[in-house]
């Protein structure tokens, strides 16, 4: 049951630290814990998705910007 909720990485933790049989409150504890860390982690690389996507965004802006401008000054 602790494996299904916390993963392996939560029991390899629990044995590491002596307690094999994965039960004690301690052990929640670390299961949160661990979570608090994955969602930190996957919060900081959506940002660095989401950065670079407005930082993509700016770079077709610029480009869509120079394209109109050089057709304006074009003599067609």
């Amino acid at each position: 049951m602790l494996r299904h909720l916390f993963g392996d990485q939560v029991l390899d933790t629990a044995n590491h630290f002596g307690n094999p049989k994965a039960t004690s409150s301690g052990l929640v504890d670390e299961g949160i814990e661990v979570l608090r860390q994955i969602d930190v982690q996957r919060v900081a690389k959506v940002q660095n998705e989401v950065d670079a996507l407005i930082a993509r965004e700016s770079e077709i802006a610029d480009e869509i910007r120079a394209i109109s401008e050089f057709c304006a000054s074009a003599t067609c």
